[in-house]
């Protein structure tokens, strides 16, 4: 994985991708689809987007189960940020 992040990084530095992570989405994901939908110039409204990531919520896909409640059945898991490091074994975290 550190390989590929090394092979990106100069499109990063030039601004040719546009570097979006989970764990930023967190915390203001209509903000971070108003960035995306700006870097990629396309006229969306911005009530769109609000309401799209009002609809792929985690709240709203795990049909209300609330952040960080755990449902084994579930094929979401618990909604918080970097969560996925609860289930790799050091080994394969960057």
């Amino acid at each position: 994985m550190r390989q590929i992040i090394q092979r990106i990084e100069p499109w990063v530095v030039a601004k040719k991708v546009f570097l979006l992570r989970c764990e930023n989405m967190v915390c203001n994901a209509a903000g971070k689809m108003r960035k995306l939908r700006d870097y990629v110039g396309t006229q969306v409204d911005g009530k769109l987007v609000e309401d799209a990531v009002a609809t792929m919520s985690f709240v709203n896909l795990s049909v209300g189960r609330e952040i960080e409640g755990d449902d084994p059945s579930s094929h979401y898991r618990k909604g918080v940020s970097s969560g996925w490091c609860n289930y790799l074994v050091p080994e394969q975290r960057l």
